[in-house]
């Protein structure tokens, strides 16, 4: 039989379990850059029915903020999670590209001078060059090296991929500094392919592999919002092809994606 002692210690334990569990589901005060992205219009609902208090910035809301030349600071007081999806997407020259970077730090020094505890970032599956990586039949794993997404068409151009790409590794960068120099917890998210319609691109053979569902987006978020520490996750859909190892994903935020692709091939 248990003794008193035991008794008590698992007493206590429970006690402490209840408080984590009643902890993770509280409300936070959380700031999304980027809010009226395609990323942004799926995720914001979703964070205000788990009763967050959201502050919304934009420079395309009806109050516009410009991460790159208006004060930012302000926004901050009270914040304890930012979700940083602002940024200039996918076709883009090496000036929008740059301004990327610049947009993440200035929401990471924002973020520090107002104790802001908690970054998620929105990267990209593109910090890999996953369509060379497809070709070749290979996989992207937690050990995957970082290597520029550049199709050998795209790279002489001026708009690319690549540079898009590189905006990306280095704000990862960025947040690496800012966790291990400040102890702001970031997790980058490196998002695949997530769409208006939420169907993968049929034009586009590795689409398939690299989907990432609304659903599970927005799952992937609400996880998230409550992670601490730093980490790089690759973030796709439970896809047939298996192109992309899920299990470093589930391991970090406690969700295995639902949703796979291979519903809407030949459809």
């Amino acid at each position: 039989s248990d003794k008193p002692r035991d008794l008590k210690q698992k007493g206590l334990n429970i006690i402490c379990l209840q408080e984590f569990f009643q902890r993770s589901k509280m409300p936070q005060r959380i700031l999304v850059t980027g809010s009226e992205g395609l990323i942004g219009k799926i995720i914001v609902p979703a964070l205000k029915e788990e009763g967050n208090d959201l502050i919304l910035l934009d420079k395309k809301a009806q109050k516009p903020v410009d991460l790159l030349h208006d004060e930012i600071e302000s926004y901050f007081s009270g914040i304890e999670t930012v979700v940083h999806l602002a940024g200039n997407t996918f076709w883009i020259d090496r000036q929008k590209a740059g301004e990327n970077v610049i947009m993440t730090y200035r929401v990471l020094e924002a973020s520090r001078i107002l104790d802001v505890k908690r970054l998620v970032y929105a990267s990209s599956i593109n910090v890999h060059d996953y369509s060379r990586l497809y070709l070749k039949g290979g996989k992207i794993d937690k050990n995957t090296p970082i290597i520029p997404h550049a199709k050998s068409d795209w790279e002489e151009r001026k708009e690319s991929v690549f540079h898009y790409s590189m905006s990306k590794i280095m704000s990862e960068d960025l947040t690496r500094y800012y966790h291990d120099k400040f102890g702001i917890s970031a997790i980058n998210l490196r998002f695949g392919a997530v769409h208006p319609r939420n169907v993968p691109y049929t034009n586009e053979p590795d689409d398939y592999a690299i989907w990432l569902s609304h659903e599970d987006l927005i799952e992937i978020i609400k996880h998230a919002v409550k992670f601490n520490g730093f980490e790089n996750v690759v973030c796709v859909s439970d896809n047939s092809e298996h192109f992309v190892d899920l299990s470093h994903l589930e391991k970090v935020l406690g969700y295995g994606p639902k949703s796979n692709s291979e519903v809407f091939r030949n459809n």
